[in-house]
């Protein structure tokens, strides 16, 4: 929970102080926040160079996919995904990416097709259902989506601190995510609110991927702020990938009149300084 070393420095100083780097300084001073965004990206992108020095291509095209299509910039994220999965075509990780590209792009029936490959290879199906809702299939969506709860102990791990469930308990708590997230009843998703809210008082780590990757797909604006403004971590990092959609109820987080001011505030604002704006934003003004 607490700074990560990277080569002696925390996280916050990542960037580096003589190269233009962040320094961490709008994390509001807080000693036991995780790096931010920029330094994640700067980081990322640093471990893409170092493993294309030791000739793996694959990898750096990767590494420099993710923060693109994080922070918003899936225009330039896109050939970078599509060149790796090219060469490894059976790279899960690179196809989440790829289905979140065809959704920021309003591609629904191809983020569809890109995710069922990625279920037939083993990745949670949650990608695919919230793709399938897109697309108007909400019932075979719910489906879709509960069918995740099969990989919860093997390739999902539960939230640090959480207890064991009973199947009983197990299938009750996927089905209102799988309604929440795709049913397209705002009933349904105000229900998973709840619930979600009940894990963000109750859970250790209040940025877990329970937590935040739901808020995400459900336009939870609130548990977003509160959660990703906490700490930011690789894996969570990776679910803002699925915030740049453009349609609801996702897309009220980054219509939210306090996004701006949020994304100040966990570095994202740098980033897009760093890297260039997000493709569904206005230009920048004087306002960031």
């Amino acid at each position: 929970g607490g700074n990560e070393q990277v080569g002696g420095r925390t996280g916050f100083d990542l960037a580096g102080k003589g190269r233009g780097g962040c320094k961490g300084e709008h994390r509001l001073g807080k000693a036991l926040a995780g790096p931010c965004l920029c330094c994640l990206v700067e980081r990322s992108l640093q471990t893409g160079r170092r493993e294309h020095q030791r000739s793996l291509g694959i990898r750096l095209r990767g590494h420099i996919g993710i923060p693109g299509v994080a922070h918003g910039r899936t225009s330039d994220a896109a050939p970078y995904i599509m060149a790796a999965i090219e060469q490894d075509p059976v790279d899960t990780r690179k196809f989440a990416l790829l289905i979140a590209v065809h959704l920021h792009r309003g591609e629904f029936e191809a983020a569809v097709q890109v995710g069922q490959r990625s279920v037939d290879l083993g990745w949670p199906s949650v990608q695919l259902g919230l793709a399938m809702a897109a697309t108007g299939r909400h019932d075979l969506a719910v489906e879709q989506y509960q069918l995740t709860k099969k990989l919860v102990n093997t390739i999902i791990l539960p939230p640090v601190g959480s207890g064991p469930m009973t199947d009983e308990a197990m299938d009750a708590y996927w089905l209102v995510a799988a309604k929440g997230v795709c049913s397209g009843q705002e009933a349904d998703r105000l229900t998973y609110h709840q619930l979600l809210n009940m894990m963000f008082v109750t859970l250790h780590d209040k940025a877990d991927m329970a937590i935040i990757a739901p808020a995400i797909m459900t336009g939870h604006v609130e548990l977003v702020f509160n959660g990703l403004g906490l700490r930011l971590t690789p894996a969570n990092m990776v679910w803002l990938a699925m915030l740049w959609m453009d349609f609801d109820p996702i897309r009220q987080i980054w219509q939210h009149p306090d996004f701006i001011p949020f994304a100040q505030r966990i570095g994202m604002a740098d980033a897009w300084a760093k890297y260039g704006w997000p493709d569904l934003l206005p230009p920048p003004s004087n306002r960031v």
